[in-house]
């Protein structure tokens, strides 16, 4: 793959394999600086026909008056997939078997704040996708404004969109903060330092507290502005208070939009100094063969990169280099 210093993507197709038998990889990059792993991903082969989640990343607008796909399209394009994309005005809601076609779905409701920012009909079929194992990045800063009204803080109520598949327990509105920095030691927040400003609209971003499934990974001093899932659901989630759109530069959005995606197909970490490997999500599949996936940084130096796999974590088999 090189030998630059940004994220390069790599696959390798995989087939004989046994059909309705789980499988487990991950992605291995060398270079002069030494060995890096991925983290490990599982997948399932199919029994028979066709299946969901077989397309990487839907990117969904749905603001009812603006476009501000193109802040996320770049950013999942960075991060090594191409993404497709929605837009309410012109396609009104996804169905639940759209979404269900994606692994991942990046949601934004980017400058709405009225009644139309979050309908039920989204509402609906973003929980059938969340309930049928999706992966969620929700970002918006009128979410809460718009559903539960201006004076409201919390706690959520049991049952709710909020509560249940957001994760937002408590909530405090428009704080007008104009940076967030990453938990130390979180797989999405380590060593992140972000500038929120007024790029894409006017800038009313929030905090928001975790429910007992989620962990905040991004806090403006002792606030915390971003929730994902504690790993205990049977869905994957990031949800962020502020909008995403309005992250101050190209680099700091290209590098949380690849923390996030990393997080939400099964790998992530931060970056060390040495090269680095991501394990995405396997594509392709069929009831004997697949499609492996990871995006390699060899960090300035000439790379090789392969996959392990097998029925177990012991492996067993590598693809070639």
């Amino acid at each position: 793959i090189g030998s630059g210093t940004g994220n390069v993507s790599f696959n390798q197709s995989i087939s004989g394999l046994n059909a309705n038998t789980t499988y487990n990889y991950r992605a291995v990059i060398t270079t002069s600086a030494g060995t890096a792993y991925g983290s490990n991903v599982s997948f399932t082969t199919q029994s028979s026909g066709g299946g969901n989640f077989t397309k990487d990343v839907l990117v969904v607008n749905g603001d009812k008056n603006g476009n501000y796909s193109s802040h996320f399209t770049s950013a999942v394009q960075s991060a090594g997939y191409t993404p497709d994309v929605w837009i309410y005005q012109t396609s009104g809601v996804p169905s639940s078997s759209k979404l269900l076609e994606y692994k991942v779905v990046v949601w934004t409701t980017g400058n709405d704040y009225g009644s139309t920012t979050f309908t039920t009909d989204e509402e609906n079929a973003l929980k059938a996708y969340l309930n049928g194992g999706g992966a969620l990045y929700f970002s918006s800063h009128d979410y809460l404004y718009a559903k539960h009204g201006s004076s409201s803080s919390g706690p959520s109520a049991a049952g709710t969109f909020t509560r249940d598949y957001l994760l937002i327990n408590t909530w405090a509105h428009d704080k007008g903060y104009t940076s967030a920095t990453g938990v130390s030691g979180d797989p999405i927040g380590n060593g992140l330092s972000i500038a929120i400003g007024s790029g894409a609209f006017t800038n009313y971003p929030d905090y928001i507290n975790p429910t007992a499934q989620g962990i905040a990974f991004m806090r403006t001093g002792t606030n915390n502005v971003a929730i994902r899932d504690n790993g205990s659901l049977g869905f994957k989630v990031v949800t962020t208070g502020f909008a995403f759109e309005n992250i101050t530069t190209t680099a700091n959005k290209n590098l949380l939009m690849q923390r996030i995606l990393s997080y939400l197909m099964g790998g992530g970490g931060s970056s060390p100094s040495q090269p680095t490997v991501t394990t995405s999500s396997a594509s392709g599949l069929t009831s004997n063969s697949a499609v492996l996936n990871g995006v390699g940084n060899p960090q300035g130096s000439s790379a090789n990169v392969y996959f392990q796999w097998g029925t177990t974590t012991s492996y067993g088999n590598t693809t070639s280099t």
